[in-house]
């Protein structure tokens, strides 16, 4: 078997690795496939000292999110976040202010908040986009 080793730093690289462990350099391209949602890269743990073992941890990078993907899962969250303490406010609302009050505020807290987080997520997804376009993602470990 033939050894292989990065061209920028001169570190022995593993067989099956895309970018150098000590340098970060790209070895060769990715194999993986990514989808509309996510643009993943595998790469070696770069935060591993020089006792890597092969076939350790790996990491990849999220290079992309689905802007929409994550729209929707902060809608439906803050939904059920939203009627839960809605309900409950409008409960006490009801009890002091009145019931047309309590509407108003069942209204407001149910449909506003997950409207305004859903805007946040989508911009916050574009955003992040835009960045990891620039610097580079997110590295993260992968099982």
């Amino acid at each position: 078997m033939t050894e292989a080793f990065c061209n920028k730093c001169g570190s022995q690289l593993n067989a099956e690795s895309s970018f150098c462990g000590s340098c970060g350099a790209t070895v060769r391209q990715s194999q993986d496939v990514g989808n509309q949602d996510a643009d993943v890269a595998r790469t070696p743990n770069l935060l591993a000292g020089e006792d890597q073992q092969s076939g350790g941890v790996r990491m990849a990078t999220v290079r992309r999110i689905g802007v929409m993907s994550v729209g929707k899962i902060i809608l439906v969250t803050y939904g059920l976040i939203a009627g839960v303490f809605g309900v409950l406010l409008a409960i006490v609302t009801a009890f002091t202010e009145g019931p047309l009050a309590a509407l108003a505020v069942l209204i407001g807290v149910v449909i506003i908040y997950p409207l305004i987080g859903f805007l946040s997520g989508i911009f916050g997804a574009w955003l992040y986009n835009l960045v990891a376009g620039w610097v580079g993602g997110i590295k993260i470990e992968l099982n």
